[in-house]
């Protein structure tokens, strides 16, 4: 129920009535009906909702955070205005700001715009280079990274100086043409009305038909109107990252952010304590005080992720011939008690040509902690062809000690 049909005819998309069902507390609540929404269909411009609550007025000030997709997050763009100093970009100074979420979408969203650089445009600038419009000969050319955001206006609109505008004008991304030797900002196809000094538009407004295109799509890429779509995180809307870049465009970023870091007063190198905090998990930060938490892998648990988990640790090959006339096998590998209850699955995609001689590490949790050690557990490995979704055939491994807390176990089936 995310309009991405995963299953065959669509059935996933179905279940419209069920979704407030779904063990999913973040999920926006339409009141008009009986329906549950993934966040990054709210306010997508796509009416979900019966009454259209979903799409409210784009301007409308968010106060919760956690009605916020992840991509939100540290975007440069401030979207949750609450009574606290707690925002959606609040403690971004150790963000990584170049990131899937970022690079190259358009939008400078990091310092000097480094998220925009090296990326693929109709304007071929060099390595580290922005384009820009000239003043004096009203030409599209390229400014180097070093002479963006020095609070000195190079191109016209001052599209290398993009931090003014937005300051001055948070909650409206269409005013992003800055007028020559002014404060003013404004919507760029009315620069030519607005603006009432003299910038080097008037030639630019009687310019002809293919100048007049190439600077609409030059200050076009200003705006920030498409920040409010957002994208869960999939292999059909990511865009590849790293981008491919030459090896010393790549060294220069990472040399630039380093120096970034190294210059900023709020950056704290961790301590012997922090970096052993959360043992083999990652240490945040939480909330206004910045409170220490773990994220733990799923092999630990504990506030410090010092307990394992009781699990099974499988190692699987495939090598049954009989297999080999299928082109994409569907693997479903379930951990199931004798009550028939199923504790864990993972699953994953196994093509013979290219999966023969390979290992696949699978790690099956139990439900209860610590798990029960009167019942008896055994692994079910189904095999089902992807194409014509027709099952194969199946396996039952055993679970041997169900005394130990861990069990390794292998198999070539």
């Amino acid at each position: 129920m995310d309009t991405t049909p995963d299953c065959y005819d669509a059935f996933d998309e179905s279940l419209s009535s069920n979704s407030c069902s779904l063990n999913d507390r973040y999920r926006f609540h339409c009141t008009s009906e009986k329906k549950c929404l993934l966040l990054t269909m709210v306010n997508n411009n796509v009416q979900q909702c019966i009454d259209g609550e979903d799409e409210p007025d784009m301007y409308e000030r968010v106060t919760n955070i956690q009605q916020l997709p992840f991509s939100a997050l540290c975007d440069s763009r401030r979207e949750v205005f609450s009574s606290t100093n707690e925002t959606d970009e609040t403690h971004c100074e150790l963000w990584p700001c170049v990131n899937q979420y970022t690079e190259c979408n358009g939008i400078w969203q990091c310092p000097k715009g480094i998220d925009e650089i090296n990326c693929l445009s109709n304007f071929h600038c060099p390595t580290d280079h922005h384009p820009c419009v000239f003043p004096k000969n009203q030409t599209i050319g390229c400014l180097h990274l070093n002479r963006t955001e020095d609070e000195i206006v190079d191109c016209l609109g001052a599209t290398d100086e993009r931090t003014f505008c937005r300051l001055s004008y948070p909650t409206d991304p269409l005013n992003r043409y800055r007028c020559w030797n002014d404060t003013l900002c404004v919507f760029h196809l009315v620069r030519c009305r607005e603006c009432k000094k003299f910038d080097g538009i008037d030639e630019l407004c009687q310019s002809d038909a293919n100048t007049i295109s190439n600077m609409f799509q030059y200050f076009q890429d200003m705006l920030e109107m498409h920040l409010t779509k957002k994208l869960p995180f999939s292999p059909q809307s990511s865009r590849p990252f790293p981008m491919k870049q030459s090896l010393p465009s790549i060294n220069k970023l990472i040399q630039y952010q380093m120096k970034e870091i190294e210059e900023s007063n709020d950056y704290n190198e961790l301590d012997v304590r922090q970096a052993w905090l959360c043992h083999r998990g990652i240490l945040i930060y939480v909330g206004q005080n910045e409170s220490e938490q773990c994220l733990c892998p799923p092999n630990y648990y504990g506030d410090r992720c010092q307990y394992q988990n009781q699990r099974v640790s499988l190692t699987l090959r495939l090598r049954n011939e009989n297999l080999e006339k299928f082109n994409v096998i569907g693997i479903i590998v379930t951990l199931v008690d004798d009550t028939g209850f199923m504790h864990s699955h993972e699953q994953f995609t196994y093509i013979p040509v290219r999966d023969c001689n390979k290992k696949f590490d699978i790690y099956l949790l139990y439900r209860d902690r610590p798990k029960n050690i009167t019942k008896n557990y055994t692994i079910h490995i189904d095999a089902y062809d992807k194409v014509n979704l027709l099952y194969l055939t199946s396996w039952i491994l055993p679970v041997k000690f169900p005394f130990m807390p861990v069990n390794r176990e292998s198999a070539v089936l």
